[in-house]
Order: C-alpha cells, then structure tokens, then sequence
C-alpha cells in the first residue's frame, strides 16, 4: 500500500499506519520520540493512578515490563512503588533495553522472560505491528495488561500514532477491549481527563465438568523446598508453583482448598504459601514433612489430602478414588510412586513413620523408604492401589497409559523436558488419546511459551521404560 494509508485488519479493532518500510518506522518513531522524551514527565499522574488500579484490582503482581518506556523516569516510578520493572523501548537509555514491543520473543534478552504486567502510558498507540504483538509478544505477560491511551472520538491512525483501535472510543463496547486483548477480560477501566486507563486480566478457563457437592472436606498440598544450592532455578521453581495453582484453580478447585507449604515467602492467585522449615537433606521427601505438619492439624477424619509433586499436571475435575488410609499408584512394575499420594487422617502413624525413617537414615530419596514402609504386613492392608490414571509419569509410559482409565486423571511430567513434552503433550507415541489435555497444553504455553510445536526425528519408544535414563523416572 501506499505509505500513510490506512486499512483495517479484520476482527481486532483496529487500523494502522502503513510505512514505506520498516526502517522508514524506525526512524520517525525514534526521532519524534526522543524530541518528546520530557514528555513522560508530565505522564506521572496517570502512572501513579496506573500503580493504584494494580495495587487495588491485581495485589498479586510483582514483576512489571514498561513497553515503549522513552524515559527512565517511568521504570523508576515502578521501582520505588516496589515492583520489580524494567523497561524497553526502540532506543537504548538508562533501564530501558532496546526493542521493539511487538517482537520479544525474536529479543535476545527478552525471549526468555515472563513478567506478572505489562505496562503502557501513551505508548501502545505507538505500535507498529499489534497482530504480531498478540503472536511474538502477549505470551510474556502472565496476568495484567494496564494500559493509559488517548481517548477520542474519532481514531484514525498517523505516523506517530501508528495504530488506532475502536476501544479508544467513549462509547466502546467491552467486546472492543476482549477484542484486541484475545484471551483477555476487561478488570476495569476509567477515563482521566482526555486519557483512558484500563485493566486487562489473562483469563482462567475454568473445567467444563461440574463439581459434586461432597461432605467430605478435600485439600489439593503443593510442596516446595527451596534449597541455598539451587538458588539459580529459584525462578524456575517459582514458575512451576504458578502455573500449578493456576492450573489447579482451573480445573476447579476453590482457593480454600489449595494448601502451599514452602521454605519461603510466595503469593500467586490468592493463595499464599504456609512458610515452616523444611528438611535440608531430603529435599524430594519434602512432602512427606509437610503432610505430616498437616494432617496434625485436627483435620475432620472424612478430609482426603491429596499430595502431588510440582510437575503433577492434573487433566480435569475428578472426585477422589476411593481408597483405604492411603491410596497411590505404582510405576509399571510393583513398585509406589511417591508423585501423587491421596491421604486420610488416619494415616498420620504411617507419615510419622516414613518421616522418621527419612530423618533417622539421613536417606536422599522417600520412595524407598516409602515402599518399605507401605510394604509392611501391618501396613499393606491399609493401603489401596490405585488405577494409573491419578499419576501417568514417563517411564514405561505406554504401559501405564494402556491400564489407565480414560480420559487421563495425572500426566506427571515437567514440561521443559524435551521427551517428556513430546511423549505427553505432542503424542509422540501415536496413541489414540494423549495423556495431556488441550487446556492443559495451553495454560502451559503460556508460562513457557517457547515449547515446540512439533518434535521432528525424535524417535518412538514401544517398550516398557526405554526411555527411563534419558526422560526420569516420574
């Protein structure tokens, strides 16, 4: 088209600005911006209101990305407000990395980073691309888009104001703002003097299946030990317990009922984590020490706990098995897995014990001792076998997906693991249902938006664990 025409792309809301070249972009939004750099001083009204709306609608965000920042005095008002912020821009200054809002995933720096917000004042208007902003970009925002943008009447898109979209206009629909923000709601929005603030939350999709009504009181434990030596996938740790609870709180659990026991201070979602000290020697019988500290905690005896590991992914609403004092599957072989365990009140003598056993023969793994301790003849009688469906790992996977009830309870895997995501998530195996749902698979592209799509010559494992050395034992 001919530079400064304009033209609507279907179904967004919007109209752009049509360059001669990208280059040609580059240079008028660079040059104009820094002329009016000064400019973002006058802003920090609508900024500290921004500030309040997240702090009032969004008390969970911590980590803001200002996009199209210009100057450091924007970042710096999100630093003293107390988040953690940084900023980008299409040029380089003090706590602003250049790049081009509408492409972080093709940044370097940017593409493997998630931020808890996404921050514009007077500068998404600016963007020269929103389609691939939505494709390259929206993926790193875990939670909140706020947003200050001019309002008007009549929005047509110019050379500086590159973009233009039917939200800006008084009398827009909320369906203008779920339309450009797709997989977005509308929190919030209000008008300030000629400028419009808005809030856009990601949203959860809930499970189509329906809870019963259950007497029972039911507890979904989540469990995680930071240790000083692996301070350097702390971040990692802290992405896995989001994407749980937001998986859990998906599929239909209340917050009430989701119970965090951590070593450290964490909040996601509503639900904040219950910080006790945790055993420094066995950090993946964690959960055996925070079951213990609760089911001491005059839980009615009709209560069920169910303690899962991190990389537990649960499918869907199930009603708990039914199960003696302690219910839990075994790998292919009679063997117990200690990654996904359904607990009663009564089961505290046999907690104490494995406890006990971890701590006294300082051991590094509570599966063995688990196994013992089940296995005994005063204890077997008080434990259930369950159907492999509450907890598909890797290892002899076919064989456990071929016992299992369908569709898929538990697909125990953790999604960075290249075999592990192919064989659950991209059906390497060919089989006639995978073990990982659709949603499920989106909630997980979301937090780790690089996971591939496709998983060209890797090779299929027909047997009964091949896979064990390469995938883990899950």
């Amino acid at each position: 088209m001919t530079p400064g025409e304009t033209n609507s792309e279907q179904g967004s809301g919007m109209r752009r600005w049509n360059f001669a070249s990208y280059d040609d972009y580059l240079s008028h939004q660079i040059r104009r911006a820094r002329r009016t750099r000064h400019v973002t001083h006058r802003y920090g009204a609508l900024r500290h209101r921004l500030i309040e709306l997240l702090r009032q609608f969004a008390p969970d965000v911590q980590s803001i990305l200002a996009l199209g920042a210009r100057n450091p005095c924007e970042v710096e008002d999100l630093l003293s407000a107390g988040f953690e912020a940084e900023g980008l821009d299409l040029f380089e200054s003090r706590l602003i990395r250049r790049c081009d809002m509408s492409d972080l995933d093709g940044s370097a720096y940017f593409k493997d980073r998630r931020y808890d917000a996404f921050f514009f004042v007077h500068s998404l208007e600016h963007c020269l691309n929103f389609e691939q902003f939505r494709r390259r970009s929206l993926g790193h925002c875990r939670s909140i888009v706020a947003v200050a943008i001019p309002q008007r009447a009549d929005v047509s898109a110019t050379a500086w104001d590159c973009v233009a979209f039917d939200l800006q206009n008084p009398k827009a629909p909320v369906s203008a703002f779920e339309r450009a923000f797709d997989g977005f709601e509308l929190l919030h929005r209000e008008l300030r003097q000629d400028t419009l603030l808005f809030l856009m939350r990601r949203k959860l999709e809930l499970s189509p299946k329906t809870r019963s009504t259950r007497i029972s009181p039911l507890y979904n434990l989540l469990v995680a030990n930071r240790l000083a030596s692996t301070r350097n996938k702390w971040a990692d740790l802290e992405r896995m317990l989001s994407a749980q609870i937001e998986n859990s709180l998906e599929v239909g659990w209340r917050t009430e009922e989701l119970v965090l026991i951590t070593n450290f201070s964490f909040r996601h979602a509503g639900v904040n984590a219950e910080v006790i000290d945790l055993n420094g020697h066995c950090p993946r019988g964690s959960k055996m020490f925070a079951v213990e500290n609760f089911l001491r905690r005059g839980l009615s005896d009709q209560a069920i706990v169910w303690a899962h590991d991190l990389d537990c992914w649960q499918n869907s609403w199930f009603e708990p098995p039914d199960f003696a004092d302690v219910g839990l599957c075994e790998y292919s072989q009679p063997k117990f897995n200690g990654g996904s365990v359904f607990w009663r009140p009564r089961a505290r003598d046999i907690v104490a014990e494995i406890v006990r056993r971890i701590t006294d023969e300082r051991a590094d793994r509570e599966e063995p001792l688990m196994n013992s301790v089940l296995r005994a003849r005063h204890i077997a009688k008080r434990v259930t076998v369950l159907n492999p469906t509450y907890n598909v790992g890797c290892s002899a996977f076919q064989v456990r997906w071929e016992r299992s009830i369908k569709p898929i309870r538990v697909a125990h895997f953790h999604p960075t693991n290249r075999l592990a995501w192919a064989t659950h998530v991209l059906n390497r195996h060919d089989l006639p249902e995978r073990s990982a749902s659709q949603r499920l698979e989106k909630l997980l592209r979301r937090w780790w938006p690089e996971l591939p799509l496709t998983f060209p010559g890797v090779p299929t494992s027909r047997g009964t664990g091949t896979d064990r050395n390469r995938i883990g034992e899950v």
